[in-house]
């Protein structure tokens, strides 16, 4: 209700009678109905009830959530899905009916809860057609006859008479336990079937491919080894979540299921071979090169679609600047983060060029996040600070990126000048063991800047990690007067960088928070911008036995 502006309204909820109960918790339930039938639509009213499907206290994902939304029909024309989808769970957290949201860095929300009053709610308003069948559960199979979806969180002796009762109607199943192989025929109308953490359930029928409607499948942390070959005619399927296995084979042809835009899984032997053939993915976490047919980064060159978050692991088996480019990352214009790992790298291994591999990885500039880890290479990709346009601009390709990680950079001998990436909010360099000096060439190119303009070097720069930098001897600060270094930065860790000699905190630190020094032998001076923070409230001292100057610090009053 918190987005009810007119008086009418207000003067409707007034009349309604809902704040003259003596009894709070009576209350309570009569707000938290009065704001389910106040949700501007039957979709969305649907989509809340749906949240009785799972237990009290449950911690929803929010792209699970969506994802079964869709499976079920509630979020209308599949061109709008993805921005219904996201309407919708905003409504209803302005609403107050999820809470302990969790967000991620950027502001995307990744998981949230339910009160428990929310989710008795969520029961009362989905009884007519959703049963979450319980130990204690005495119900007959006429009076569940309307029951359309269905969790089944255990054996019972009522449930197979239920389960026939209910099987012909049913739209969705989750289950902990093996109900579906002796009725799999039965469930002519399921969309959703979800048999999560059931360790029992060995095997799926063959007759899975009848389900001819099935939209949404999750066999994760079962002992499923194998999908049946019926599986192919799961034309409609659009996602596919195979999480915590430990092998599972595929039936050949994998490309017929036309509709699948979300495949989960975690481990390399759970990766189908020729996964370029599903075009219309939009959804892949993880993809892991190997040597084997159907499986070089070349397989993600059709997968222009991809959205959201994709690790690409094993880049040491990647061959040069060609067989990368066939990755064609630079079109991927929805990926917002990606992870380059180049696990089990040797840099003298004959015939291998980390660098060249890099070059070819070029990501579209919509990105936002970027992680290199194991690279092997001695100097970063051109793309990092490759300008767009003129020569002269202050746009760069990586302009949109918020967050770079370099980790286990073993031979970088110098670093970019990073100091030039507009967006960038968060940094952490770690294990760059052979960089000996930071200084200007890290803060901006020598061409940036004129007579007369002020440059802000890491403009919105919010928090910086150095670690394990075992060669760093030297950060200096910088050499032009007219730059402005950290303007926004809020927390600064060092860790692990023994032959360090000064930090070089120079100028307004006026946002500084949180300062953590640890294991800097060698640490012998912090400059006097420190003095400047009036927001100080964590300064952290360890291991750094040589440290003679500390500025006078700006602790604000408790």
């Amino acid at each position: 209700m918190s987005k009810e502006r007119s008086r009418r309204t207000w003067l409707e909820i007034q009349k309604s009678g809902v704040w003259g109960s003596a009894d709070s918790v009576l209350k309570v339930e009569s707000l938290l109905k009065l704001s389910f039938d106040r949700l501007p639509s039957p979709s969305l009213k649907k989509c809340f009830a749906y949240c009785a499907m799972f237990p009290k206290d449950y911690c929803f994902e929010t792209e699970e959530l969506k994802q079964l939304w869709m499976a079920e029909g509630f979020l209308g024309s599949p061109m709008a899905m993805v921005d219904i989808g996201d309407k919708y769970l905003n409504e209803l957290l302005s609403n107050s009916l999820f809470q302990d949201v969790e967000k991620d860095k950027f502001g995307n929300i990744l998981t949230f809860k339910m009160h428990d009053s929310v989710h008795d709610l969520s029961l009362s308003v989905s009884k007519f057609d959703t049963l979450f069948f319980q130990e204690k559960s005495s119900l007959t199979s006429k009076e569940c006859s309307h029951i359309r979806h269905l969790n089944v969180g255990c054996d019972g002796e009522s449930l197979p008479e239920i389960l026939t009762a209910v099987a012909p109607k049913l739209y969705s199943l989750f289950s902990e336990i093996d109900v579906f192989k002796k009725l799999s025929k039965s469930f002519t109308r399921l969309r959703v079937l979800k048999f999560v953490g059931a360790a029992n359930i060995c095997e799926l029928p063959d007759s899975l491919g009848e389900l001819k409607h099935l939209r949404y499948l999750d066999i994760s942390w079962t002992s499923i080894e194998a999908l049946p070959k019926s599986t192919t005619k799961l034309y409609n399927l659009q996602t596919l979540r195979l999480l915590g296995l430990l092998t599972l084979t595929f039936p050949d042809e994998l490309e017929k299921l036309i509709s699948l835009k979300h495949l989960y899984f975690n481990r390399k032997e759970l990766q189908p071979v020729n996964i370029g053939n599903l075009t219309w993915l939009q959804t892949l976490p993880i993809f892991i090169v190997g040597s084997e047919r159907g499986c070089s980064i070349k397989e993600l060159g059709s997968l222009n679609e991809l959205c959201g978050e994709l690790e690409i692991h094993h880049l040491e088996g990647v061959r040069d600047k060609q067989e990368a480019s066939g990755a064609n990352l630079h079109r991927k214009e929805k990926l917002c983060k990606v992870i380059f790992d180049f696990e089990g790298c040797d840099s003298g291994s004959s015939g291998y060029n980390s660098e060249e591999v890099m070059e070819g990885l070029q990501p579209h500039s919509n990105l936002q996040s970027l992680t290199v880890s194991n690279y092997g290479g001695e100097s970063f990709p051109s793309w990092m600070l490759r300008p767009v346009g003129d020569s002269n601009t202050d746009l760069f390709l990586l302009n949109n990126l918020m967050e770079l990680n370099f980790f286990n950079g073993i031979n970088c001998e110098s670093l970019p000048p990073l100091g030039q990436l507009h967006n960038l909010q968060y940094l952490k360099l770690r294990n760059l063991t052979k960089v000996k000096r930071m200084g200007n060439e890290f803060y901006c190119n020598e061409s940036v800047g004129g007579m007369n303009k002020v440059i802000k070097v890491f403009p919105p720069l919010k928090k910086f990690t150095l670690s394990g930098m075992e060669s760093l001897e030297e950060w200096a600060a910088m050499v032009e007067t007219k730059m402005i270094m950290f303007p926004c930065l809020e927390r600064l860790k060092i860790w692990v960088c023994p032959l360090l000699k000064s930090v070089p905190l120079t100028g307004q630190c006026s946002s500084l928070e949180k300062l953590h020094i640890s294991s800097c032998e060698k640490l012998s001076k912090i400059g006097a911008g420190l003095s400047t923070s009036t927001c100080l409230k964590e300064f952290h001292l360890e291991d750094c036995p040589n440290l003679s100057l500390i500025p006078n610090l700006g602790f604000s009053p408790l």
